[in-house]
C-alpha cells in the first residue's frame, strides 16, 4: 500500500501520522506533498505542512558584529569607565569614601540588565531608589576607618546585596 494513502487514511489519527513520520521521515515528506495536493483544505495536513516546511522569518537580518545590544553594552562600559575614573579622582583627594567606586560600575550593570529584560516601572523605580538611598547613606558616614564604618561598608557585600 502506498504511504500517501496511509497518510490520507490516518488523517484523523495524529499518533499514527507521527509514528509514520518517525519511522521514515524522507518517505513521509515525499508522499506528504502528494497528500497535501489532494487535500489542501485539511487543517491537520496544514499543521503538518507548516511543521515540515517551517522557515524562521523573524530573524532574517544579517547578524553583524555591531548589533544593538552589543553597541549599548559598549557605550555602558565606556560610561562606567568614565564615571569610575571621576569617582576615583575624588577618592584620591579623600573627599569621598572608596566604597563609592562601586557606584561607578554597578548602576551601569543594572542598566544593561534592565535594557535586556525590561521589567515593570515599579521595579525600575525600586532599583533607582535602592541606588540613591545606598549612595546617600554611604556618603553620610564619616571618612575615618573605624571598625563600625568598615562593617557598614561591607554589610551589603556580606549579605549578597551587591
Amino acid at each position: 500500500m502506498d504511504i500517501n494513502n496511509l497518510i490520507i487514511e490516518n488523517i484523523a489519527n495524529p499518533h499514527e501520522l507521527e509514528r509514520m513520520y518517525r519511522k521514515d521521515p524522507k518517505a513521509f515528506n515525499k508522499s506528504f506533498s502528494q497528500a497535501w495536493e489532494q487535500n489542501p483544505d485539511s487543517q491537520i495536513l496544514g499543521v503538518w505542512y507548516e511543521r515540515l516546511h517551517f522557515k524562521e522569518t523573524a530573524n532574517t537580518e544579517k547578524s553583524s558584529l555591531i548589533q544593538k545590544g552589543f553597541l549599548f553594552m559598549g557605550i555602558l562600559a565606556i560610561l562606567a569607565g568614565i564615571s569610575t575614573r571621576i569617582i576615583f579622582h575624588f577618592v584620591e583627594k579623600e573627599a569621598i569614601a572608596p566604597i563609592n567606586l562601586a557606584f561607578g560600575i554597578i548602576p551601569f550593570i543594572a542598566a544593561y540588565f534592565v535594557y535586556n529584560n525590561t521589567p515593570k516601572k515599579s521595579v525600575i523605580y525600586s532599583i533607582a531608589a535602592l541606588f540613591l538611598i545606598s549612595g546617600f547613606y554611604l556618603n553620610m558616614l564619616p571618612l575615618n576607618y573605624k571598625d563600625s564604618i568598615i562593617l557598614a561598608y561591607t554589610f551589603p557585600y556580606s549579605y549578597g546585596y551587591w
